[in-house]
């Protein structure tokens, strides 16, 4: 039986408003001016601001043909707006020059009880990390990452997630996934980055739909959610980007894999009324085949190792003269897969000398207890010491 009797769709897509002149920031002034003619020119659509980046919203969209004309022209005309101020439209996941992320949120729709609503919830956890890799487009200048934002799960606005119990569990704002219900009827997707093109968005956002679609109107899930599991996925998905490798359910499958052979066909069955992108989804499955996302393409642009500020400049640059990075990856060479990742480097990453435990646990999408036990086994195994403060507090220190 269908639960989701009526699928819709509606974004939240922050875009940079970047000086041509600097690479930076327009200004308050740029920017109001900028969304207000915007929202003169698209009067049935909902453009606005969100910390110093404008944010195009769609309203509830109920096909994909609705949602791509919507997204397009909506683009385009902000664009228009943005040149008329001598600043460019860029979409990516971070200004790394000033730490500013930006998310192409995605709400899917629309869902008639909190009990189902929280059941594709968890659900999703285990396609979470694939999410992640498609949607990355900011990498760090050092090239350790492929989402800086995500490396900062967005400054606190896409925290790793928690399993919710469907009857007596209560939902908290600002994970990689979100409840709206009921305010909205809406399971939204914080943790994509913004996207360079319409075209990335609307594929991203509709294979995100249609997932959510297909596991909510399932009788079981797909594959039983698992935190740890996710959260070591995540750190991988954030470090690696499409070359990643995840362990799902014990084994080892590639973030293309992921994708080509689960969240591509569910999503093709959830979108059966909707509507699907062409191909369905031949631009998802190049990437996911290539082993490429956006954030591979803003490294082709601006090389590991351009200074920040530079890279700034380099990318709006790129923007304004209206390169598209679609054709990029379509162009572009397969790249390798990276093996998986064990979260031991990670914390061996953050800890200096008497690091607080707390500075640890921020720092890894895991829960506190499995940290603490890793710690322990650390200890255990000389990998690091654990000491403890003037307050009693838990310090942990590199050998």
């Amino acid at each position: 039986m269908k639960k989701i009797k009526r699928v819709t769709i509606g974004i939240d897509w922050e875009l940079f408003i970047n000086s041509l002149k600097t690479g930076l920031s327009a200004g308050k002034d740029k920017l109001e001016a900028i969304i207000e003619n915007s929202r003169h020119r698209l009067p049935n659509m909902e453009v606005g601001d969100d910390i110093d980046l404008i944010e195009i919203r769609l309203g509830m969209v109920s096909s994909f043909s609705e949602f791509e004309e919507k997204t397009r022209r909506a683009y385009e005309v902000c664009g228009k707006e943005a040149f008329t101020k001598k600043t460019a439209l860029v979409g990516m996941g971070y200004r790394e020059a000033d730490m500013n992320p930006a998310g192409g949120h995605v709400h899917a729709g629309s869902f008639e009880s909190y009990h189902n609503i929280v059941e594709t919830h968890n659900r999703m956890v285990p396609f979470v990390p694939a999410l992640i890799a498609l949607a990355s487009s900011a990498p760090s200048s050092d090239g350790r990452f492929k989402s800086m934002r995500m490396a900062h799960s967005a400054h606190n606005c896409s925290n790793p997630m928690a399993l919710i119990c469907p009857n007596e569990g209560r939902h908290l704002w600002g994970t990689d996934i979100c409840i709206k219900y009921p305010e909205k009827p809406t399971l939204e997707l914080r943790a994509s980055d913004s996207q360079p093109s319409p075209e990335l968005m609307c594929e991203i956002g509709a294979l995100y739909l249609g997932l959510a679609v297909s596991l909510a109107n399932s009788d079981k899930p797909v594959f039983e959610p698992n935190v740890i599991e996710y959260g070591k996925n995540r750190m991988n998905a954030v470090q690696n980007g499409m070359a990643s490798t995840f362990r799902v359910e014990e084994r080892e499958i590639t973030a293309s894999k992921m994708i080509q052979d689960y969240i591509i066909p569910l999503a093709i069955e959830g979108l059966a009324d909707f509507g699907t992108p062409e191909g369905p989804f031949a631009l998802a499955g190049m990437m996911a085949e290539k082993r490429l996302s956006a954030s591979d393409w803003v490294e082709a642009v601006t090389p590991v190792g351009t200074d920040k500020f530079r890279a700034a400049g380099e990318i709006t640059r790129v923007f304004n003269a209206g390169v598209d990075p679609v054709e990029w990856i379509k162009n572009a060479q397969q790249r390798d897969t990276r093996g998986y990742i064990s979260p031991e480097g990670h914390i061996l990453d953050i800890v200096d000398k008497e690091t607080p435990v707390g500075h640890v646990f921020s720092g890894l999408p895991l829960p506190r207890t499995y940290i603490e036990s890793l710690l322990a086994e650390m200890a255990s195994a000389k990998k690091l010491v654990l000491s403890r403060g003037d307050k009693n507090e838990l310090l942990v220190s590199r050998i």
